[in-house]
């Protein structure tokens, strides 16, 4: 057809006389500027025409200003076939084309049309919402992972903590066990890799076995283990502080005081009321071989490091006096006696007792040379030796002493006479014993 023949007046309500020029100064419509030199022009298909000029085998009264008003999309934008690209006069087929009357493709939805595009499809709002509930869902299974992740970690993290203290118990690394304590000791007395050396050698810690904490929250790790051959089953309460877990106790705590005294633990004197102790075997003494405590006293074990261990305190020991140290002390009664016997005094100082011969006002001299002194025979079977109760370290008695002296005096005149009397009791009447030092040292005191 020729290109002159104008078509009918398209739905846009203008001449189609002015096809491919702007109506009335008017934003132009899909006509030169959207489709020709702008978007498909030069840049994607060189010289190619916009809709609108004639281009080739294409008549203008096919697809021309009819199909497209100044609005850009002429009949409702979301119609397909016919009606969406205006009312215009079509022709036949071309032969280049077929399938359209208009020599263009027959349009349907997903075909593209030569340079024609169409918009994107807008979301909808029920499908924003499945993409935030979509998230939201993603967020909560990811926290959900990470938080069995992060527990399965705190758990390892415990039970590795637990196993490494005593892993330091059995190497001898007192500092080691110390640092995974949650608070550390302030008195380390029985805390030192000399101590844990006697351990390991008295009562080591054998068959260790540290299981898996069970449960969301960890407070405890159950651990079996042998200590001096002992079975102990228990549970070790541990805390997380930071990215670090620590164990509650890392010691059991002791009240070690003794009626006043201090006892020797393996060999170190307890110098507080309270001590910490490891996990062991220990032997409990007076630090005299005169003075012992008994057998069901002598030892203390510490089955596990905690506060709350069966025995922990040293409370209640009864020391008592070895019959070595009962001879020992009779002895050195006896010797300090025949001490004060061969000072030839009436009163000698430091004794318990005093010869008090009568004078008669200076009339009488005495022969001190003469002077002796004869306990009963039985003077020491009644004697009673107890242990001091502030200090079990101190062997007492009372002593009443049952002593003959005999004396030569003379008279003025030149006559001489013997005096034979029991002597007296002075206020030195308790006989003492001093185990504390390396050498026991023994006096007679004031009562």
């Amino acid at each position: 057809m020729s290109g002159n023949i104008p078509g009918p007046q398209g739905p846009g309500g203008h001449d189609p006389s002015g096809a491919g020029h702007p109506q009335g100064g008017q934003q132009p419509g899909y006509g030169q500027e959207q489709y020709g030199q702008g978007q498909y022009g030069q840049d994607q298909y060189g010289q190619q025409p916009g809709y609108g000029q004639a281009s080739g085998g294409y008549d203008q009264s096919g697809h021309g200003q009819t199909g497209y008003d100044q609005s850009g999309y002429g009949q409702p934008q979301g119609g397909y076939g016919p009606g969406a690209y205006g009312s215009g006069p079509t022709s036949a087929p071309s032969a280049s084309h077929p399938g359209s009357a208009s020599g263009f493709p027959a349009y349907s939805p997903g075909t593209q049309m030569g340079t024609q595009t169409t918009a994107p499809p807008r979301k909808s709002g029920a499908g924003m919402i499945g993409i935030i509930i979509g998230g939201a869902v993603f967020l909560v299974v990811a926290a959900i992972i990470v938080g069995v992740v992060v527990t399965s970690v705190s758990r390892v993290t415990a039970d590795k903590a637990v196993q490494a203290y005593f892993d330091a118990l059995a190497a001898g690394d007192a500092d080691t066990a110390i640092s995974y304590a949650k608070v550390e000791p302030s008195d380390r007395t029985f805390l030192t890799d000399e101590m844990l050396a006697t351990l390991n050698q008295e009562s080591p810690i054998t068959e260790l076995e540290v299981s898996k904490p069970s449960g969301s929250y960890v407070s405890s790790v159950p651990v079996s283990y042998a200590v001096g051959g002992r079975r102990v089953s228990t549970n070790i309460r541990v805390t997380q502080i930071g990215k670090d877990w620590k164990l509650e106790s890392i010691a059991a705590e002791v009240r070690a005081s003794s009626n006043g005294a201090n006892p020797i633990i393996n060999g170190v004197e307890a110098t507080s009321d309270r001590v910490l102790l490891f996990p062991g075997r220990y032997a409990i003494t007076t630090g005299s071989e005169y003075v012992t405590y008994p057998d069901d006293q002598a030892t203390l074990w510490i089955e596990e490091p905690s506060p709350y261990a069966s025995a922990t305190s040293l409370i209640g020991l009864r020391a008592e006096l070895t019959d070595e140290g009962e001879e020992l002390v009779l002895s050195e009664a006896q010797k300090s006696l025949e001490a004060c016997f061969a000072k030839k005094e009436l009163e000698p100082e430091g004794c318990p007792f005093k010869a008090n011969p009568n004078t008669e006002n200076g009339a009488i001299t005495l022969d001190l040379d003469t002077l002796t002194f004869t306990p009963d025979d039985d003077m020491w079977s009644s004697i009673n030796i107890r242990l001091d109760y502030e200090n079990p370290l101190i062997a007492q008695f009372s002593f009443y002493p049952r002593i003959r002296y005999k004396l030569t005096g003379t008279r003025e005149n030149g006559g001489s006479g013997e005096y034979n009397y029991y002597v007296q009791a002075t206020n030195l009447r308790v006989g003492q014993m001093d185990f504390s030092t390396d050498e026991p040292t023994f006096s007679w005191v004031a009562r």
